[in-house]
């Protein structure tokens, strides 16, 4: 039997904005301009009521029967062109249940003020909706199909029996000052008892269940912001250096920063309504109606909420968790996360920031939270050639100068994703003229260039791109090849730092293989093609290519790999991280039997070594952004767990100066995360060298996974992944690759 919800959202202070969902629910969404109230007699429409007044003069408690009421009730709600809405929602929902399909009904009403939320809205009555029984005449939150939220909360079922106890002789009682009493009275007997019988409970051999632990560590408990600080305007955004002027809605392309008053993720095939949903969200954050833009954010983001298909969108849910805080005047700290929304980078920086939320919700979602945060997005455009990139990254970095300089919150950065951008940016804001002076600090997920080693105020969660590509040239010496050819392009940073540390492993060996390069550009169909072609025309009078070293990204690989996989010859394709950002691969790669790659951070460590926290953040993960697999990949990518960790280091150095979150006590913070002292991530141990200091982390967990089926498997595990490894070698770390 197929499911089917029909959802009528009435927001009292939304936009009419209706859509019609092209997913198989069939969700209905629509908002209402405001309550218009008609006078009853000329019916012409009058500007709304204050809701106080209309609750006094209309809705009185306990005035006239319920079914009157209730009456009354729905005919406010649904006045004017609302009754077509509900009238559309009940014939689909009897339409559905004709065609046997599994359906329910809600009447969502959202963001009513309080005197509002008060009426009886368990009263709602239909006198000409046919109930269960064939008769005329239905309380709405009475029947089985239909259901009312008020604010969140569903009302209650049996509305009648709720009033029957409200009026009842029991509920005076109670409500009096004897009764009250009385109460206070049976509350201190219970716990007496408790107190006394519980040796007794003990001695028989009954223990107390111990509360669950939380899920994960919450570094969010104390900080120095105590009161609610009003958000300090943004600089506007310009367009990248080297980009042809976008079009209305492609923002992709704009340097800037926003915590929810711009957007640039809108490059998203197929989820055009989402954009222009993000886009008047963004509206109405900039005009100040934070609760009105976290509203529809969290909508636009929600797949139990709406019918878009961007559920994955972290940009809308990071601004609707920022949008909800400014709303609420919650005291809160501000993370800037790095991102580039160039076409070559969108997957990267989409699991960037989804890390980077899960973290941010992790922490604002606990009881016990005193301090909130805020996360603001920093694009840095289109990377193009050397010279727009360089520009865009001047551009980025003064524009945080600038805001860190009027807005007391933030804290550090979480970024870049991207080795070239996190280079310029962390210079030119803590080494100005090469001499250290903290601005703020910086944590990256993922950018490995071996030019970051060693930063003013910069830390990393993974290793150098030395590490990887000396252990990969290591594995791939194991399988004895022939013929290995590097694919690299020599203007890229990442790229080129790999070549040249493969090459030089790979070379001197015995057998000695041949060893040969080609490049190629970045992002260059054509040229990746030919160089590919190259190869293929050489082997004819060498030996059989059998192993490639890609020295790059998943979206050019993709254009070699229908060939490689039809090759006889090539039994091995080996590359770096960025492999492990699945979601940039492109839709005509399915065929990965031969791709291995090494990887920071990877879901099959959790299970091996039973950690738990990994286990709990997948479910999170894919509860939040499930998505289908991309080109058969089973599996999440590297980087959503990388920001996380990153996110967590920086939290988790904040909360260990809670009375001064300078620069530099946040540094020196971060710098106690030692071997001694490490701290557990999900991409495995996190522990710098506090004696002679470098921008990596000592001894970090690297691994060697290939593709079997779409599922990724481990060849080659590392150790020191938990940070109680009992293993020595933990302690220590290896001069040549940490320095």
């Amino acid at each position: 039997m197929s499911r089917r919800h029909i959802r009528l959202t009435i927001n009292y202070e939304g936009r009419s904005a209706p859509q019609q969902s092209d997913k198989p629910e069939s969700y209905l969404y629509l908002f209402k301009e405001t309550y218009e109230v008609r006078d009853g007699r000329d019916g012409k429409s009058h500007d709304p009521w204050p809701p106080e007044e209309f609750a006094r003069e209309q809705f009185s408690d306990r005035e006239g029967d319920e079914r009157e009421r209730g009456t009354r009730l729905f005919k406010y709600l649904f006045a004017d062109n609302m009754k077509y809405y509900y009238d559309y929602a009940i014939n689909e929902l009897k339409r559905a249940k004709r065609d046997q399909q599994e359906v329910r009904c809600l009447f969502n009403l959202k963001n009513l003020p309080p005197e509002l939320q008060r009426l009886p809205w368990h009263l709602l009555y239909d006198k000409d909706y046919l109930n269960a029984t064939g008769e005329k005449g239905a309380f709405l939150c009475s029947e089985p199909f239909l259901q009312v939220k008020v604010n969140g909360r569903r009302q209650k079922k049996n509305p009648q029996r709720n009033d029957r106890f409200m009026n009842s002789a029991v509920w005076r009682f109670s409500s009096s000052l004897p009764g009250r009493v009385l109460s206070v009275i049976i509350v201190i007997v219970l716990l007496a008892s408790f107190w006394y019988f519980n040796p007794l409970l003990s001695f028989i051999g009954y223990q107390t269940p111990s509360p669950a632990p939380t899920t994960f560590t919450n570094f969010c408990r104390t900080h120095a912001a105590t009161n609610f600080v009003d958000p300090v305007p943004l600089p506007p955004p310009v367009l990248s250096i080297g980009a042809e002027p976008p079009p209305a809605t492609n923002h992709s392309l704009m340097v800037g920063l926003s915590e929810g008053t711009f957007i640039y993720d809108t490059e998203r095939v197929g989820e055009s309504a989402e954009v222009s949903g993000k886009l008047s969200a963004a509206q109405d954050a900039s005009a100040g109606r934070y609760q009105l833009a976290s509203t529809e954010f969290q909508n636009l983001s929600d797949p139990h909420a709406l019918a878009f298909a961007g559920s994955n969108d972290a940009e809308a849910r990071i601004y609707a968790e920022d949008q909800s805080i400014f709303a609420q005047r919650e005291p809160y700290i501000t993370i800037i996360v790095g991102v580039t929304f160039d076409q070559s980078d969108q997957g990267s920086s989409r699991d960037t920031l989804q890390g980077a939320f899960l973290a941010q919700y992790s922490c604002n979602h606990v009881k016990e939270v005193k301090t909130h945060v805020v996360l603001m997005i920093a694009n840095e455009g289109v990377s193009g050639n050397d010279y727009a990139s360089s520009e865009n990254e001047d551009r980025i970095r003064s524009m945080i100068q600038q805001q860190t300089a009027n807005d007391r919150t933030i804290v550090g950065i979480v970024g870049w994703n991207v080795s070239s951008v996190t280079t310029k940016v962390v210079k030119e804001l803590n080494m100005p003229a090469d001499v250290c002076k903290i601005s703020l600090p910086m944590i990256s997920p993922s950018a490995s260039s071996d030019s970051l080693n060693n930063m003013c105020g910069f830390f990393r969660i993974t290793g150098s791109d030395r590490e990887q590509a000396t252990l990969a040239a290591d594995y791939i010496q194991g399988k004895f090849p022939h013929h290995v050819v590097i694919f690299y392009d020599p203007k890229d940073p990442y790229s080129q730092d790999l070549d040249s540390t493969f090459n030089t492993h790979m070379t001197g060996q015995n057998p000695q293989p041949l060893i040969e390069a080609e490049t190629y550009t970045v992002g260059d169909s054509d040229s990746i093609k030919q160089a590919f072609a190259d190869e293929i025309k050489k082997a004819t009078t060498q030996p059989p290519l059998d192993t490639i070293y890609f020295a790059g990204y998943p979206a050019d690989l993709s254009i070699m790999l229908p060939q490689i996989a039809t090759s006889p010859t090539i039994t091995t394709v080996i590359g770096p991280d960025a492999f492990a950002t699945f979601s940039d691969y492109r839709a005509n790669a399915t065929d990965f039997n031969k791709v291995y790659y090494t990887t920071f951070a990877s879901q099959g460590e959790w299970t091996r070594n039973h950690l738990t926290e990994g286990t709990a953040f997948l479910k999170n993960y894919m509860d939040t952004f499930g998505r289908p697999p991309v080109g058969g990949i089973q599996a999440i990518d590297e980087d959503p767990i990388l920001s996380y960790d990153a996110m967590q280091v920086l939290l988790f150095a904040c909360s260990k100066t809670p009375s001064d979150l300078s620069a530099t006590k946040v540094v020196n913070a971060i710098k106690q995360i030692t071997v001694v002292a490490p701290f557990q991530g999900l991409s495995g141990r996190i522990a710098f060298n506090d004696t002679n200091f470098t921008s990596n982390p000592v001894y970090k967990s690297i691994l060697i996974e290939h593709f079997k089926d779409g599922v990724p498997q481990n060849d080659d595990p590392e150790k020191c992944f938990l940070a109680n490894d009992p293993d020595q070698d933990c302690a220590t770390f290896n001069p040549a690759l940490d320095q």
